[in-house]
Formats: structure tokens, sequence, C-alpha cells
């Protein structure tokens, strides 16, 4: 983990490492909300990185309050990538906690 938050702290113009290390710090809820930061941080530095949109959005998606967002993320995703599968997956599940989005996301 030290490794990849060196190389996200040396090289911001790489999304990728900043996106790997908000992805190990997700692991852990102490560290969750750092990792949500880490995430939103690269989203808006490289709007079109699909990693770090579906990541974000994946872990929004855990927790009920940001699910809007989340959900926002999803589509935006969707919207550059229509046939991304382990987007349309995620996606799908996050439908799939609210019973009146389930046949949505059975069709997805």
């Amino acid at each position: 983990m030290d490794d990849l938050a060196r190389a996200c702290s040396l090289d911001k113009s790489n999304p990728q490492y900043c996106t790997d290390y908000a992805s190990v710090l997700s692991w852990q809820a102490s560290t969750r909300g750092q990792a949500i930061a880490q995430l939103r941080a690269v989203h808006a530095a490289s709007p079109k990185y699909m990693p770090a949109i579906a990541r974000l959005a994946q872990i929004l998606s855990w927790n009920k309050a940001t699910r809007a967002e989340a959900t926002a993320l999803f589509q935006e995703g969707l919207n550059l990538e229509p046939q991304n599968v382990d987007l349309l997956d995620s996606y799908a599940e996050l439908l799939s906690y609210d019973p009146p989005q389930r046949t949505m996301a059975l069709s997805l």
C-alpha cells in the first residue's frame, strides 16, 4: 500500500496509480472516506477515466446516503461505455437494493 501511495503522490498525471491506491484504501471502513476523496480527485482531474468512475460509484453504492451519487456516476460511466460489463453488473447490484428497481436490475 505504501508503494501505491508513493506512486500516486509522485505522478498525479497517471490516474491508475491513484485509483489503485484508493481501491486499497476502500477495503477498510476506517480509510474508506480517504478512498472516496482520492477517487473524487481522480475523477475531477480525469473525468473520462472509467476505472475511477466505476470504483467510486461502487464504493458510494455501499452506503444508502450516497447511493444517489453512485447512480449518477454509474449512468455517467454507461453514457461513456454502454457495453461495459463490469459497470453494468455493479449498477444492477445497486438497483437490486431497491425493490421497485429490481426489474431493471434483472434486465441489465
